[in-house]
């Protein structure tokens, strides 16, 4: 538990983030208004020990600077629990039967779909919006975790965007890290042969 003077400042933090979302909410609806809202809930979560990685299509959309863009903000975040608790506080609706909260002013849905990163904690990317952070997935994991979602979801559009990342960071991206990530023991074969597909072809641009 915590003691009261941390409890006190933990409301405060709490507090201030509930005025700066319903601030948010006179602004007009973009991706900026999302990033800080989600700077401020970072904040907030990260004051009662629970850190939020933005992962999925919102982090798409932040490392495509929008060319993809999408409502839905997935979060993974250990304390499931507890990080629901302190939505709801600052303002959020929990939607019946699922792991899905609802801001309505600000036309905010935010889901945590996992407790654990399907990826590397190290390579956690951290972006900063207005003097907060916000931590998001790194370009190397998502870009495997759309193979992921092309190959099981047999979704044509998450394969594209897999290429997008590719080519976009082609040169930032690390490749030994991706050939051991695609060829790691929780991946398919179908991932690999995907990423080795994706590879050659990056390559014959190149040449």
């Amino acid at each position: 538990m915590m003691d009261s003077e941390s409890s006190s400042d933990f409301e405060k933090v709490v507090q201030n983030t509930t005025e700066k979302l319903f601030a948010l909410g006179s602004q007009p609806e973009s991706f900026e208004r999302t990033m800080k809202a989600l700077a401020s809930i970072t904040t907030c979560l990260m004051s009662a020990g629970v850190q939020p990685i933005v992962v999925g299509g919102h982090a798409v959309e932040l490392y495509t600077f929008s060319s993809y863009t999408t409502k839905d903000v997935d979060l993974v975040l250990e304390e499931y629990q507890k990080a629901g608790e302190i939505l709801e506080r600052l303002g959020f609706k929990k939607m019946p039967g699922s792991r899905h909260w609802y801001y309505e002013a600000l036309d905010l849905p935010i889901a945590i779909p996992d407790t654990i990163l399907e990826g590397s904690y190290e390579r956690i990317s951290k972006v900063t919006v207005g003097g907060e952070a916000v931590y998001v997935i790194s370009i190397e994991d998502l870009l495997i975790d759309r193979l992921r979602a092309g190959v099981f979801c047999k979704s044509i559009i998450d394969m594209e965007l897999a290429e997008v990342l590719l080519r976009s960071y082609a040169d930032k991206l690390d490749l030994e890290y991706l050939d051991e990530a695609a060829n790691s023991p929780n991946a398919e074969k179908n991932v690999y042969d995907e990423w080795i597909r994706l590879k050659k072809k990056l390559e014959n641009k190149a040449n």
